[in-house]
């Protein structure tokens, strides 16, 4: 069983269900050391390494390897699934989160990712993930 942060899309319910087919319940958690931009023409972000910044997500714990492997279907060659440190109550905790891949760097923007931002656009992010292939090619647990 696998702990996982996450701090773009899949922090919504609703397109976690639609990429896993299950809804975990997540933990309010942050991570050090990084920060959150959207990815040029897109609506989900990149997290990339700042020493004094903290990222703000949620921890879903006790995600099975078929969910993993369905989110690794999901995040694409874009992002690389690494270990790191963060933050839940005040308690440290190692996750995997997804990392954008530094060879895809040159797609990150300037600006700054918000979730309140991203909901305003979530519904065609939605339906984009619910007609997506993989999607709809999945196992259900």
């Amino acid at each position: 069983m696998a702990s996982l942060f996450v701090y773009g899309s899949l922090i919504d319910p609703e397109i976690f269900s639609a990429v896993t087919g299950i809804t975990p319940h997540g933990s309010p958690a942050t991570l050090p050391g990084f920060m959150r931009f959207r990815v040029k023409g897109e609506a989900y972000p990149a997290v990339i390494t700042s020493e004094f910044n903290t990222v703000e997500g949620l921890l879903y714990d006790n995600l099975s390897d078929s969910t993993i492997a369905q989110l690794d279907l999901f995040e694409g060659e874009e992002y690389n699934r690494i270990t790191a440190t963060v933050n839940v109550a005040g308690i440290e905790k190692t996750a995997q989160l997804y990392r954008y891949n530094e060879s895809f760097s040159h797609k990150i923007s300037s600006e700054k990712w918000s979730f309140e931002e991203f909901c305003l656009e979530k519904e065609n992010f939605l339906e984009l993930c619910k007609q997506s292939n993989w999607v709809n090619s999945r196992k259900h647990p």
